[in-house]
Formats: structure tokens, C-alpha cells, sequence
């Protein structure tokens, strides 16, 4: 009768008895900051959410409506208290835009900072460091976030407007100043990389200007029956797209004062 072969059993020696208790250490440890992050997340958010629900609260008298009105619908003696800076209220209707504007200093800051200065990566809506602070560049430039969570906060909303059917229903813009109500009437929206040079305040002659305009309605995702002349304003607003490296979405608008309001 033959005998059956022996079975042998691999024992880990030290050296990989802690090695293995190293593994097993980094990845509680990889877990642990995965679990933290996510949940210092959902209270960043919550807390973005919480600030901004307060200040539309408090600072706005009535609702915000694309009619023509004597007075703002903003109190910007609160908003002020809460940011000096305050540069506008703007609001996309039938959608989560819907927040105060601050001029900014530098471009970086208001990425991680609310508008109130409260430390938080939801950031504010703020309008380029390089524009004058009265809305009359050329073309004034306002960015924010593209936010993944919940409703999509912030200016997420903008990249709606690579489908025709939301630019259709959605042709405008409303941007609250202290001393006047605008309209931005949309004109092209484009996708585009962090990267690539789709920012211009200034221009040195008209072709120029109407060249760029031209070269945003030449590659819009939708179409719009606004025109542009030589004498309008701009303004533009600019967030992160999802769709590539580095995206972004910037969407251009005629300024078009609706009513100054009394002093």
C-alpha cells in the first residue's frame, strides 16, 4: 500500500508575519481618511448649503423676477455686513442658482472660501479679480464651482446648456446690483479646458471683439436668437465641465441694463 504524499503548510516567518500587519495597518488606515473625507464632505456641503440658505433668507426682500422694478430686491446694507466686497445677486430662474456675488481680489480665494469668508472647498460666485467694479468692462467675468453633490450647487447648472432644449427655456439671466437690475440675455456657451484662452476682458478694436463673440456662437452647444453689436457688453460665466481633463463650461451673455435704480 503506498503512502500518501505529505502535505506541507507554509509558515510565515517574522518578517512576514509584519509585513502582513503592516499591510493590514495601512489599509485600516487608507479606509479610515476614505471615511473621514466622505463625512467632513457631506458636512462641508451641509454647511455651504446651511449659509447660503440663510443669506437668501435674510437678504433678499422679495423674490427675484425678471420684471422691471424701482428698488433692488436685495438688502445690500445685510449682504454688506456679511461681505463688503458684495458685487451682485445672480439668479438662473427654474434652477439652484441663486446666490450673492462677491468681487474678488485674487482668483484663487473664493475657490475654498464662502462668501462670507467661512473656510469651505463649496467656495462663492465671484467676479474676476481683473474686471473694475462697476459692471461696465467690455466683458465682466463671474466664476464658481461645478458641484457633484445633491442638486449640483453652485454653477453646476451651466453645463444644462449643452443641451438645446435647456438653453430654450432658460434664455435669461438676472444679476442684481446695488445700483441696477441686468439681464444677461445668453448668446453661446462652449466647452472648453482650463487651458484654453476663452478669457478676454478687453478688447483693442470692435472686429476684435465682435471676432470673439463669433468664435463662441461658432462652437455653442446651442443656438441662440441673441445678437451682439459692437456696442454691447458681455458678461461671462465660467465652471468646471465633467466631460473632459480639465474641463470647463463658459457661457456668454449680452449685459443689458433693465432699470437703475433710485438713489
Amino acid at each position: 500500500m503506498s503512502e500518501k504524499p505529505k502535505t506541507t503548510k507554509k509558515v510565515l516567518n517574522k518578517k512576514g508575519k509584519i509585513a502582513l500587519d503592516i499591510i493590514l495597518v495601512a489599509a485600516l488606515i487608507v479606509a479610515a481618511f476614505s471615511g473621514y473625507k466622505l463625512v467632513s464632505g457631506l458636512i462641508g456641503y451641509q454647511q455651504a448649503d446651511q449659509k447660503y440658505e440663510t443669506l437668501q433668507t435674510e437678504a433678499k426682500k422679495t423674490n427675484n423676477t425678471a420684471d422691471t422694478v424701482s428698488k433692488s430686491s436685495i438688502d445690500w446694507d445685510y449682504l454688506k455686513t456679511q461681505n463688503p466686497d458684495a458685487a451682485a445677486w445672480i439668479t438662473l430662474p427654474d434652477s439652484v442658482i441663486d446666490y450673492p456675488v462677491t468681487y474678488a481680489t485674487d482668483n484663487s480665494y473664493y475657490l475654498n472660501h464662502l462668501f462670507d469668508g467661512t473656510e469651505n472647498y463649496a467656495g462663492c460666485v465671484f467676479v474676476d479679480c481683473n474686471n473694475n467694479h462697476d459692471f461696465k468692462d467690455k466683458n465682466t467675468v463671474m466664476y464658481a464651482h461645478y458641484m457633484k453633490n445633491g442638486e449640483g450647487r453652485m454653477f453646476t447648472a451651466l453645463n444644462n446648456y449643452a443641451d438645446q432644449s435647456y438653453y430654450d427655456g432658460h434664455k435669461t439671466i438676472i444679476i442684481d446690483t446695488p445700483t441696477a437690475l441686468y439681464h444677461m440675455e445668453v448668446v453661446a456657451g462652449i466647452e472648453t479646458t482650463g487651458t484654453g484662452d476663452y478669457i478676454q476682458l478687453s478688447f483693442a478694436s470692435s472686429t476684435e471683439f465682435l471676432d470673439y463673440v463669433k468664435g463662441f456662437v461658432d462652437q455653442s452647444t446651442f443656438k441662440s436668437d441673441v445678437t451682439v453689436g459692437e456696442n454691447d457688453q458681455l458678461i461671462t460665466l465660467s465652471t468646471c465641465s465633467p466631460n473632459q481633463y480639465d474641463g470647463r463650461y463658459a457661457l456668454i451673455g449680452k449685459l443689458v441694463k433693465v432699470q437703475d435704480y433710485d438713489k
